[in-house]
């Protein structure tokens, strides 16, 4: 009989850890697997992807109470009785971890999608909580040196799974020149401090004082939003910085790009980045967490101190005084720099091997 795999977040928003989820639960069940993906907020834009993937999808609305939202889960895995569940995020982490210490039957798998940047009580809660976690897969090298510093004990079963990219999904299409009469770049995340917009609008004010550009920013609004509407109408930006809501189709929103910039003040192995690269786009990021694992130095793309305006507009001004050429370089590393460290074969070969375990 076929593995039962119950795969457990908290919504199917338009976020990284969802894209990745939703993506494992396709790719386990091509491989023979019965999934189900599980969520206790309703909010569906993967909803679609999952449903052309033949993967099962249930929200649990009991759960959307956090007063009863312990007791609905753990009462859901006792009824569906899954081999084995993988959690992502840190709440259904924690909730997966409480219903295993409650008695769970399964094989517990829980994930850490981003680095830690402080031990707040959260934190705390989550790593104490991941002793009765039979795995604990870090998406990124950083995350992994943080939980051997500071939890030894829980090293052990610590492993790095980096995200994959659809390497087909996400192509290059060629493109005679880089012949826009400005330079498109394009952002992609969600509009938080996390993602230090601020100081990238800062940075393209600068840059635009020297050359023609515009920037479009892809991605859900939290409060921050407004603190950025007002620095991009301090600077009257607003023909020039554009915010968009997230799409279903983003792979196009990197076709129409000559450059990426991911300008984050802290990272997992962000899912965005090795998309755009993988679609032969020119990219410039933040020299932070795994970013240097990912793109290398001047090879397949550039890196600044996301702390240092002046050191963000001197790289993408440094971009855009290549010549074409040397551009199509730079997309053409970006690409294969994803290819070595991006297959989805050694992903979910990798989620395989600690189910069956």
């Amino acid at each position: 009989m076929d593995k039962k795999v119950l795969c457990l977040i908290d919504c199917l928003n338009s976020g990284g850890a969802q894209r990745q989820m939703v993506g494992l639960a396709g790719l386990l069940k091509q491989n023979g697997y019965s999934v189900r993906l599980v969520t206790y907020y309703d909010i569906p834009f993967y909803k679609p992807l999952l449903k052309s993937q033949g993967v099962e999808c249930e929200y649990l609305e009991k759960a959307n109470n956090k007063w009863f939202r312990i007791y609905a889960i753990y009462r859901y895995l006792t009824a569906y009785s899954p081999d084995a569940v993988i959690a992502y995020l840190d709440g259904p982490s924690i909730i997966a971890c409480i219903c295993k210490m409650l008695g769970g039957k399964f094989r517990l798998i829980v994930s850490e999608r981003n680095t830690t940047q402080r031990l707040s009580w959260k934190e705390r809660i989550k790593f104490w909580s991941y002793r009765f976690a039979d795995k604990i897969v870090c998406n990124s090298y950083t995350q992994a040196r943080f939980v051997e510093n500071h939890y030894p004990l829980l090293s052990p079963r610590c492993e790095v799974i980096t995200n994959y990219v659809d390497l087909e999904r996400f192509q290059p299409l060629p493109r005679e020149a880089f012949e826009h009469p400005y330079l498109h770049i394009v952002g992609v995340g969600r509009v938080s401090e996390q993602k230090n917009i601020l100081r990238f609008i800062e940075a393209v004010n600068i840059v635009r004082q020297h050359y023609p550009v515009k920037v479009s920013w892809y991605g859900m609004k939290d409060s921050y939003f407004a603190w950025c509407e007002k620095k991009i109408e301090e600077y009257r930006l607003n023909d020039i910085f554009t915010f968009y809501a997230p799409t279903q189709e983003v792979e196009r929103v990197y076709h129409e790009a000559d450059l990426f910039c991911l300008p984050s003040i802290y990272e997992g192995f962000p899912n965005v980045l090795c998309e755009a690269m993988s679609c032969g786009v020119p990219v410039v990021c933040s020299r932070v967490c795994d970013n240097p694992y990912i793109v290398e130095e001047g090879k397949s793309g550039f890196l600044f101190d996301p702390n240092d305006v002046q050191d963000m507009v001197r790289t993408i001004e440094r971009f855009i005084e290549l010549p074409d050429n040397q551009r199509r370089e730079l997309a053409a590393n970006a690409r294969l720099r994803v290819e070595q460290l991006c297959s989805k074969e050694t992903f979910v070969n990798s989620y395989r091997r600690i189910i069956d375990a």
